[in-house]
């Protein structure tokens, strides 16, 4: 038996989820519907939120509709064991979590109505530029564009909080889930499309095996990607500690930081690319591992290191190095 978190599944669930029409945030061809005073790394999160606020709908529409002998079976870290437990506590809470992270697109796309009206003068006719309605609204009334108005600080700071980054539920999502096989099945059952397969194992680095090995993500992180290699405004913080579920705590830092920077260094030009730090990085692991303890080699063509301490090499995968990169990057001068 294997955990998966709430979370992982929700963003595999994401990863395939479509933007409704009238939420196109962006054009086909990378156009911006923004107004001047809006960065780009705006339009990305209210992406990624969108996605998982729709996958949370869509995951808990078909728990509430399906008799519960076919639900998968739910998972609890919180129980003090070391080791994920059945839990009615799980279910409970997860459910509840899943109806308010459905809820929060109709609260956002409701917010973001009224905030792109209140950009205008009551008596101005004037093209809105908007975050949802697929492109340009139109309202006229005779006028003139207003000279001053809400502001893309004034949206980070006003704009409805996820329940996924709230204290509640931040931590919730990733200690409660589901036994890997039986969250498939029922996600195939259902006709939910999603980045798991039945032959991988979940990204959890926690599961039921003390010696079992965490595989590469199987999960795209292309949406949070794109996030992140947008030029960060001096508000984006704002807009994503709102909108974008950080997977990385806050303070965390990696075992193999030293190894990795190293490994950036190698990478030269290259040293936000994922794929050339994990090439420099498997060298290093390779080559001279007692130099970057607690890398100890390369297995099955991931990088493993001894993590915390333990006897069992753990590999340090491709997306674990994404969002290590991703951080890095956000702090760069």
């Amino acid at each position: 038996m294997k955990f998966i978190s709430l979370d992982r599944v929700l963003c595999a669930i994401a990863s395939h989820t479509e933007l409704p029409d009238w939420v196109r945030l962006a054009t086909p061809d990378g156009g911006r519907l923004v107004t001047p005073d809006d960065p780009d790394s705006l339009r990305n999160p209210c992406e990624n939120a969108v996605r998982y606020s729709g996958a949370a709908s869509l995951l808990h529409c078909c728990l509430d509709n399906t008799d519960d002998p076919l639900h998968p079976r739910w998972l609890d870290y919180r129980r003090g064991t070391g080791y994920p437990l059945r839990s009615d506590a799980a279910r409970e809470d997860g459910i509840t979590f899943l109806f308010e992270e459905a809820k929060w697109y109709w609260q956002w796309e409701e917010f973001d109505k009224n905030f792109h009206i209140r950009r205008i003068e009551v008596d101005a006719p004037s093209q809105v530029p908007s975050l949802n309605g697929g492109g340009l609204r139109m309202i006229s009334s005779g006028g003139r564009w207003r000279n001053l108005g809400p502001t893309t600080a004034d949206y980070a700071r006003e704009c409805p909080q996820q329940p996924v980054n709230n204290t509640r539920y931040s931590q919730l999502v990733e200690e409660i889930g589901f036994d890997f096989a039986d969250i498939v099945a029922f996600l195939d059952s259902s006709g939910i499309s999603h980045s798991l397969t039945s032959v991988e194992h979940p990204d959890s680095d926690r599961a039921t095996d003390p010696n079992a090995t965490r595989p590469a993500q199987p999960i795209s992180a292309q949406t949070e990607g794109q996030l992140r290699d947008a030029t960060i405004s001096p508000v984006a913080p704002s807009v994503q500690e709102n909108l974008v579920h950080k997977t990385a705590r806050r303070g965390r830092r990696s075992e193999i930081e030293k190894a990795i920077l190293h490994a950036q260094d190698l990478a030269g030009p290259d040293r936000y690319d994922v794929g050339a730090v994990y090439t420099q990085l498997a060298k290093l692991a390779s080559d001279c591992p007692k130099d970057f303890y607690p890398l100890c080699g390369v297995e099955n063509g991931q990088v493993v290191y001894l993590k915390e301490g333990r006897p069992t090499p753990h590999p340090f995968t491709r997306h674990a190095l994404g969002e290590f990169l991703a951080r890095r990057r956000s702090r760069a001068p």
